[in-house]
């Protein structure tokens, strides 16, 4: 799964390494070291007319035909890639409404409840990981302006994360952006894509403790901790 991750992208980052269309209003984005649902992030998606866009989107997917409020919504924070294309919340959107979660990196956690220990997992060359994403857009009935809210893919792990959680985000690679938002991709070539990033892409060391706090914030969350491996070796 993934419950937590961290963004430091620029607009001008974002929009060269996703060819936002020209034109396309900028985000004001700050860097965030501890992301957590239901918190507004920026996600990339291909527009209904033409071109490329960012936009800011809840983290908790609220599924189109949610009959409620928004408090009695699911938090659907993530998508099984084995069953993202039949249940009933996710099967609209991952033929129709995909998108790219931009990231630096993401926490999981090993260990006791009581005693959670957190890792930071991300590229070794500390290089953006594109999280593949579904998008939906709820319309409350009370008359609220609609709400943009999306859900991360998550699949088994591999060798790296094998120690540390049995799942994992899906990563994307630039050669396949364009087929993954591409609302005309046929389901095989998508179900294809949702497969373990491979091994020797990533890193993972343990962090402080701190970020268990969902209220915890700064760049120092994601640093080593001192005498620890930066690989799940002592798990």
């Amino acid at each position: 799964m993934c419950g937590r991750y961290t963004t430091t992208m620029t607009w001008r980052e974002m929009h060269d390494l996703y060819r936002i269309t020209e034109g396309v209003p900028a985000l004001n984005l700050e860097p965030n070291y501890n992301v957590t649902p239901t918190s507004r992030m920026p996600i990339v998606r291909d527009r209904e007319a033409d071109g490329r866009e960012a936009v800011l989107a809840r983290w908790g997917l609220i599924p189109f035909w949610h009959k409620g409020d928004i408090k009695t919504a699911r938090m659907l924070n993530n998508a099984r890639a084995e069953t993202v294309s039949s249940l009933a919340s996710f099967r609209e959107p991952f033929r129709r409404r995909r998108c790219i979660v931009p990231a630096d990196g993401f926490y999981e956690w090993t260990g006791e409840k009581q005693a959670r220990l957190p890792w930071y997992i991300g590229m070794g060359d500390g290089g953006t990981l594109s999280m593949a994403g579904l998008w939906d857009r709820w319309e409350p009935k009370d008359g609220s302006p609609p709400v943009d809210s999306f859900a991360i893919l998550t699949t088994g792990p591999n060798k790296i994360m094998a120690p540390i959680h049995e799942r994992m985000p899906v990563f994307l690679d630039p050669p396949q952006f364009d087929a993954w938002l591409n609302a005309k991709t046929d389901a095989p070539d998508l179900l294809a894509m949702l497969r373990p990033y491979r091994d020797d892409a990533l890193i993972a060391y343990r962090v402080s403790t701190e970020v268990n706090s969902n209220r915890s914030a700064g760049a120092h969350l994601t640093q080593p901790l001192t005498d620890e491996p930066r690989q799940p070796t002592l798990l």
